[in-house]
């Protein structure tokens, strides 16, 4: 597994719990020049399509308890929270879960702030969880795959969105996060991408960011049952995308295509649906 240090943080030591969450603190998820949850939503679904199932087929019943791992603005456990009322969810920046309530008030009481390492759950409480891409930003990854596992209950099911290290995107990341000590090349990338919110910091500054093998995440999972690795987005439309070009660009909708050929063999997140045994 792959930590990167960045300007955040004490250099030449390991990032912290509180690096990790004065960044995202600077850097709320998708970005903050939204006006409402809605806008958000939809920002945040079309730069990352699989979003809108990542839920699906995780709880059974509509009254089941389901947990959000770092709900950030409160996206998508507003729409979790339609289809489960056990809906509930976290985040470790206060800004975050801020903005989150201004969004959409009906989360209050429903989301706090907590460490993904240390659940503020008894042990099998939730029917179901679901990370997107938050906890390979955490410096001990392990405990939180701990967690969720004890706080799943028995015959539980989970997803969890993690980096692909040997992907296109991912390869070309490791080497941009050197290329991004430079100021004057920050710059330069930022410039490129006026479209980004906080994805090119997130990628190029997060303090930590692991980047897995199939190997790893087998070996992370391996108190589950039923562990399934599917590899999704390239990268291609998504870097169009924060380039700042339409859906219906013809570029855009060809990089499309490109991608649903291909992505299951370079693609960049992997996708793990795993359960707990009953």
């Amino acid at each position: 597994m792959m930590k990167t240090q960045t300007q955040v943080g004490n250099p030449g030591n390991l990032p912290t719990k509180k690096d990790v969450e004065s960044f995202w603190s600077a850097h709320p998820c998708s970005g903050s020049k939204f006006r409402t949850i809605e806008e958000l939503q939809d920002y945040r679904y079309r730069k990352d399509p699989v979003i809108r199932v990542f839920t699906s087929g995780l709880a059974k019943s509509p009254a089941d308890r389901v947990l959000d791992i770092g709900c950030g603005q409160g996206a998508d456990i507003s729409d979790t929270l339609k289809k489960y009322s056990g809906t509930f969810g976290g985040d470790l920046s206060f800004v975050s879960l801020k903005n989150a309530l201004s969004y959409n008030p009906s989360l209050k009481g429903r989301i706090v702030r907590f460490d993904a390492e240390n659940l503020p759950y008894k042990p099998a409480s939730f029917h179901a969880i679901y990370s997107h891409g938050v906890i390979h930003h955490s410096p001990h990854i392990a405990r939180s795959v701990a967690e969720i596992f004890r706080i799943l209950k028995p015959g539980g099911m989970g997803r969890v969105l993690l980096y692909s290290k040997y992907s296109p995107k991912g390869m070309a990341v490791r080497f941009c996060r050197i290329l991004f000590r430079s100021e004057a090349f920050r710059r330069l990338l930022l410039r490129c991408f006026p479209n980004s919110g906080s994805a090119v910091d997130e990628l190029f500054l997060c303090p930590v960011m692991d980047m897995h093998t199939r190997g790893d995440i087998r070996r992370l999972f391996e108190k589950f049952t039923g562990v399934k690795i599917e590899a999704w987005h390239i990268g291609l439309q998504h870097i169009l995308f924060l380039m700042g070009l339409s859906d219906q660009n013809f570029l855009y909708r060809t990089a499309g295509s490109v991608e649903a050929a291909f992505e299951r063999v370079f693609g960049f997140y992997w996708i793990v649906t795993f359960q707990k045994p009953a």
